[in-house]
């Protein structure tokens, strides 16, 4: 129950941080937000029992977030200057709507009870071949 809780809140802050990091105009924030959904999703590693897969998110991502805002600051003399609007942003975010509206159009009209009798009949079928070889072997 606990677990399930935890998992939920890791699972909502890693969609919020995703979202910023997308919609943040001020590169060094989006930075920031992009170490926090890698320390997000390695959380959800650990919540899965896989502490090597975590650690290693951890280790190469986190620290590879870590160079790329150093990076960034560097690179970027004037940080307020240069997070001037861009003119596409309207239509990109018009693109990802749509693009999020198709998908779960595509998952909630799938028929998804023929994909589940497609996996039990060959499942069925390769139990039977199964039988017929360990029978022939054995």
């Amino acid at each position: 129950m606990l677990v399930d809780v935890v998992f939920y809140i890791v699972a909502l802050l890693l969609l919020g941080s995703s979202f910023l990091v997308l919609f943040s105009s001020n590169i060094y924030r989006s930075a920031i937000f992009l170490a926090f959904s890698m320390l997000s999703f390695a959380s959800l590693y650990f919540l899965l029992s896989a502490e090597f897969i975590g650690v290693v998110q951890i280790l190469v991502y986190v620290g590879a977030v870590s160079v790329l805002i150093a990076l960034s600051v560097m690179l970027v003399r004037d940080i307020e200057k240069s997070t001037q609007g861009n003119r596409y942003r309207f239509i990109s975010n018009i693109l990802i709507s749509l693009t999020i509206i198709l998908i779960a159009l595509f998952f909630t009209n799938y028929d998804w009870n023929s994909y589940s009798e497609n996996i039990d009949r060959k499942s069925t079928r390769l139990n039977s071949s199964h039988q017929i070889i360990s029978y022939a072997v054995f």
